[in-house]
């Protein structure tokens, strides 16, 4: 899928400095197999008595974003909606097509004379009034780059990628100024680049740019928001500032933790809970080296709790490490094979799935 949850779950990837799973291949869609035969919407639309048309998502205008919304949902006996469970669409329009069809009004379908509650199928479009082709054209033209940068980077073939995300860079600065996020992930991309060069010093200002483009554009505490805030501070730490990585991180936990307990979508949930757990881990690690033992438990702690659920064991292990560590440092041995048991439990769960 080419559009903007790409570009967010291809960013969320870059975060993974310190937990390698976040560096892994990111769904772009949300998808489920189909149960049993529902009715299809092409004969269901017959009994829909009122509907409510979707919010087009600003986000959503800005990328340009298009196509249609297939969910299942169940027609109850009086009409009504329930049980909406989404087949295809793009992340972002979604949950703007899940509240507009839960108002959405059917007369009963019957059998034998009687009501009964159906499966039904609904597909809600979403189609811009406005559409700029030759500039569509150029836009398309970067998710290639996009993702061709993105495996480079988890090859670490630091040099290629950087090449790639120049060519990025220079293809969205040709982009109408609501393009941003074109730019913003060129931005990203060539910031990773240069850490992974050893060109710390060159990687900052790409990350400090991007942090002002999306302030500029975005609200500040929407999730994009705090993947660049993850991304700066991560740059701070390389470039032994830990103080200023500090602030950066408080803020992105605090945007996490806001989206992930106020979202709706499974998958977004989940990403974000991945983030959050990541940002937890470096806070972790800043009390640890200033020596703020209890401030670091505490998110070593909050780390492990939220960790359980996103993360298999061996991918959550440094965080498991880096609490065992600091119950040694503090003579709280005892402690430590509690945290083991938790690791062994945790290794024998199943494997954890975004939805």
């Amino acid at each position: 899928m080419t559009a903007y949850f790409q570009l967010v779950c291809a960013s969320l990837a870059f975060t993974g400095m310190l937990i390698p799973a976040l560096a892994g291949s990111l769904p772009y869609g949300i998808t489920q197999d189909p149960a049993n035969s529902p009715i299809p919407w092409e004969a269901a639309g017959a009994n829909l008595e009122s509907r409510v048309d979707p919010v087009y998502p600003p986000l959503a205008k800005m990328a340009k974003l298009q196509g249609a919304v297939k969910m299942q949902v169940t027609v109850t006996i009086e009409g009504a909606v329930e049980n909406v469970r989404v087949r295809s669409g793009h992340p972002l329009l979604v949950q703007s097509a899940i509240d507009a069809v839960r108002k959405w009004k059917f007369r009963p379908f019957l059998v034998d004379d009687k009501p009964v509650a159906t499966d039904v199928m609904i597909e809600v479009p979403f189609v811009l009034e406005h559409f700029d082709k030759e500039e569509w054209d150029r836009y398309q033209q970067s998710f290639p780059l996009m993702n061709r940068g993105r495996t480079e980077l988890r090859r670490k073939d630091y040099a290629a990628a950087h090449k790639t995300f120049q060519e990025l860079l220079a293809l969205s600065e040709t982009l109408s100024p609501e393009r941003y996020l074109t730019v913003w992930h060129a931005l990203q991309g060539l910031g990773h680049a240069n850490l992974g060069l050893g060109r710390v010093a060159e990687a900052g200002p790409f990350f400090e740019r991007s942090v002002r483009l999306l302030e500029e554009h975005m609200k500040p505490d929407e999730a994009e928001v705090a993947t660049a805030l993850l991304d700066l501070a991560n740059f701070h730490q390389r470039a032994g500032e830990p103080n200023k990585s500090r602030p950066l991180l408080v803020r992105a936990a605090s945007i996490w933790e806001a989206r992930r307990a106020t979202t709706d979508l499974a998958e977004l949930k989940f990403h974000y809970g991945r983030s959050l757990v990541e940002t937890y881990f470096r806070l972790a690690l800043f009390h640890r080296s200033q020596e703020e033992n209890q401030a670091a438990e505490s998110f070593y702690q909050k780390a492990l709790e939220i960790g359980q659920g996103v993360y298999d064991a061996a991918e959550l292990e440094p965080v498991y490490n880096g609490y065992a560590g600091l119950l040694q440092a503090l003579g709280r041995t005892a402690e430590i094979p509690r945290l083991k048991q938790k690791l062994d439990a945790h290794q024998k769960r199943p494997p954890v799935r975004s939805n």
